[in-house]
């Protein structure tokens, strides 16, 4: 048997037996339904044989499945649903080709459906993490070419060189997390992460950013004689983490604010914390983050809180990190991240 189910619909009790004994000669499961309007198959794996031979019948049929109509000559088309006819009489070899062919191609075209829908979602959330990062690289570039002779112009360079190298990591992660799942995205490409060494550079990356917005961001990192600590994570999502708790600490700081980071380690266990004197949340606001943060979905796909919370929430899933907000009205927001299975060694 095949794995759909033909519903054949017709007032005529010769040609149903007909109709079913030629479906049946080639594996075909079918089934009789005797109410028209009412039809409503059990099983997205369906289609409606309609031999009722009724021109003028007008119906509210579910047309999430495939319709072949049987006619005895061409309908008027304009008055008469139908997602395929053949005309009777027939050969069963003709009708068996029509049902394959015609619920192949709503098979396929609910595949494409789906994957249409996934790219959508992909395509949103990779401006998301491309767009912040080109439109601070446009902003140093134009800040270059204006000012050729600025003594900070290689410190520029090469904070647009390297957030162009994590744009390009990111594009190039395709199958990206709407088409995939982010986390065998993230199994795909593990190494070693220098945690030091990654925050250090997205805060030159982003330093430019900050000067602009008038806000002054102080990283506190381990000391360069102590071990620094690796992780083993897809370097391009913790950069993603990173860049996205950096910039949004930036941007939601007032002109004359502060963002630090920390980098603090209490025996085996590293502590991430940045911390800003923005605009800060509200107690709702701050309760929602912190439930969702808590829960124990792999994936929010659609998440009210954007694809920024998703992938710091992924990130620390993935590496069983435990992430604590604080946040007040006016004051600031504070994220904290513990990580557990870090390595530490001399660099």
């Amino acid at each position: 048997m095949l794995d759909f189910t033909v519903h054949i619909f017709s007032n005529d009790f010769k040609l149903k037996q007909e109709l079913l004994k030629s479906l049946h000669a080639f594996s075909i499961d079918a089934v009789f339904v005797d109410n028209y309007s009412l039809l409503r198959p059990s099983t997205k794996n369906a289609m409606l044989l309609d031999a009722s031979f009724d021109d003028e019948k007008t119906i509210d049929l579910d047309l999430s499945f495939p319709v072949l109509k049987v006619m005895k000559s061409y309908p008027e088309f304009e008055r008469i649903d139908f997602h395929d006819f053949i005309i009777y009489p027939f050969q069963y070899e003709e009708l068996y080709c029509r049902i394959i062919n015609l619920y192949n191609l709503y098979k396929n075209i609910n595949h494409y459906d789906l994957v249409n829908s996934k790219f959508k979602s992909y395509l949103s959330n990779l401006s998301h993490d491309v767009y912040s990062p080109i439109k601070l690289i446009q902003t140093q570039i134009r800040y270059l070419s204006s000012n050729t002779n600025i003594e900070n112009s290689g410190e520029v360079f090469k904070s647009v060189l390297g957030q162009l190298d994590n744009v390009a990591n990111i594009l190039l992660s395709v199958p990206y997390s709407s088409i995939a799942l982010d986390s065998l995205v993230i199994k795909n490409d593990l190494s070693l992460v220098n945690i030091t060494n990654l925050v250090s550079d997205v805060v030159s990356q982003l330093d430019f950013y900050a000067e602009k917005q008038g806000v002054k961001v102080i990283y506190n990192s381990i000391t360069e004689k102590a071990e620094k600590p690796f992780i083993c994570m897809n370097y391009t999502y913790f950069w993603r983490m990173v860049y996205n708790l950096l910039f949004n600490a930036i941007k939601y700081s007032l002109g004359g604010g502060v963002v630090r980071l920390s980098l603090l380690r209490n025996r085996s266990i590293l502590k991430f914390v940045v911390a800003d004197t923005g605009v800060g949340m509200t107690p709702e606001q701050l309760s929602h983050i912190r439930q969702y943060l808590m829960s124990q979905q792999e994936e929010e796909r659609n998440s009210r809180f954007g694809r920024g919370m998703v992938v710091i929430k992924l990130v620390a899933n993935y590496l069983k990190a435990t992430v604590n907000v604080d946040s007040k009205l006016g004051v600031g927001t504070t994220f904290t991240i513990e990580f557990k299975d870090v390595y530490w060694r001399l660099s």
